[in-house]
């Protein structure tokens, strides 16, 4: 296992080999004995073969393999991780960074329980301002068969707003910030502020500092809230580009909620579910919304739907508790010039709003676009349907197909 500390200020490791199976060296499966002796009952207990933490870190050119998890890197800011190759029979996770570059490098699954790359906030307010680009990612089976996933559900508890001035909020109670660690996470400055609906709706900032009810943000709103807004304070995986990777053998290439103005551009995928985006209320601790993602010149060159649905481009948004009905948690995405080639298709659905299609091709699949009860403001133009029965199938409000632009 190669380990550097959280405090760490210029760490390099260029064109360095790992082998990190300590665990399991010479071991029958998980919690086996052989030859006297037995490895850990669970491989998600084994340490990342490389940890990577602190300012101004690099890994480059390297070769890891790792039984349990390939790579992991947690408060990683001002970093590159480019042309290595990882092996892994777990899962990688990116936590918390901030000004990343991820580019070039191979992901393989070694283990039918191997999923993807977790860009995420299981322990922390942000993941952002990252650069993924051109990376291959293959061989998911295990878990949710995420090849690229931003995931972790993060929020406060919600309190109503008492006063909005300039930058700062006043709550009626002091917000406590839930996350996966088991105790309120007290430091959750670079959380969004967003409001769902009401007064200012389809704003978001950023939490720059808080103290008991009162929160301060980035910047003041253009329209400020009022007493009646629907405020939520949630994580934040913002301002992250997903450029020119390939996908191959796995599940979804996802923003799973808090994604707010990121792109997903240029990527191929095969023997995949997809490219989603994500709006939702993990565990009931916050909504979650997505808005301003863009999905520009992607193509799903063979989709691997299970069960009855074909692979897609599209939309999930709901919230988990019963009997509540926020607004609408994924807004303002863009899909243009997007590719289904066999067994792929465009789906809009859940608490969905203004969502643009256009120049997209469906080929070969038994419907085009999708567009499902309770989606509203779809707007689609010059969008290619080949080879398929349905092209499109609306069940939604306020959907209009706009004629070709001469």
């Amino acid at each position: 296992m190669v380990d550097c500390s959280d405090k760490s200020d210029g760490v390099f490791l260029h064109r360095v080999r790992v082998r990190a199976n300590g665990y399991f060296m010479m071991c029958d499966p998980s919690g086996g004995e052989f030859h006297g002796r037995r490895g850990p009952a669970k491989w998600g207990s084994c340490e990342a073969a490389v940890r990577l933490r602190g300012k101004n870190v690099e890994m480059t050119d390297c070769d890891v393999y790792g039984c349990a998890m390939g790579l992991s890197s947690f408060m990683a800011k001002n970093g590159l991780i480019a042309r290595n190759r990882i092996t892994y029979g777990g899962w990688n996770d990116i936590e918390r960074a901030d000004r990343l570059i991820i580019e070039d490098n191979t992901f393989v699954g070694a283990c039918p329980l191997g999923t993807g790359v977790s860009i995420s906030s299981f322990w922390s307010p942000y993941c952002r301002n990252l650069w993924f680009s051109h990376n291959n990612i293959e061989k998911v089976f295990g878990g949710d068969r995420e090849m690229m996933t931003m995931d972790a559900g993060g929020g406060s508890v919600r309190s109503p707003l008492v006063s909005s001035s300039g930058v700062k909020l006043v709550f009626a109670k002091t917000p406590v910030f839930r996350t996966y660690t088991p105790f309120p996470l007290n430091d959750w400055r670079g959380a969004a502020v967003a409001i769902i609906d009401g007064k200012g709706a389809i704003q978001y900032r950023v939490v720059t500092k808080h103290e008991g009810s009162t929160v301060e943000v980035d910047r003041p709103w253009t329209i400020p809230p009022d007493k009646n807004s629907n405020i939520q304070i949630s994580s934040y995986r913002g301002h992250n580009l997903f450029v020119g990777n390939t996908v191959d053998d796995g599940g979804a290439f996802q923003l799973y909620a808090a994604a707010y103005d990121s792109i997903v551009a240029e990527n191929k995928g095969a023997r995949m579910d997809g490219f989603s985006v994500w709006g939702l209320d993990p565990h009931g601790w916050a909504l979650q919304p997505t808005w301003f993602a863009q999905f520009l010149d992607n193509e799903i060159i063979e989709g691997n739907g299970w069960g009855s649905r074909s692979a897609s481009f599209g939309t999930v948004a709901y919230d988990e508790i019963p009997g509540r009905k926020p607004g609408p948690l994924v807004r303002g995405t863009i899909f243009r010039r997007n590719r289904c080639e066999n067994n792929a298709s465009i789906g809009i659905g859940g608490l969905v709003a203004d969502t643009l299609i256009e120049h997209c091709t469906v080929q070969n699949n038994e419907t085009g676009i999708r567009v499902e009860r309770g989606v509203t403001g779809t707007l689609l133009r010059d969008n290619v349907f080949e080879d398929v029965a349905k092209p499109l199938l609306d069940e939604g409000t306020g959907t209009l197909v706009l004629p070709p632009v001469k």
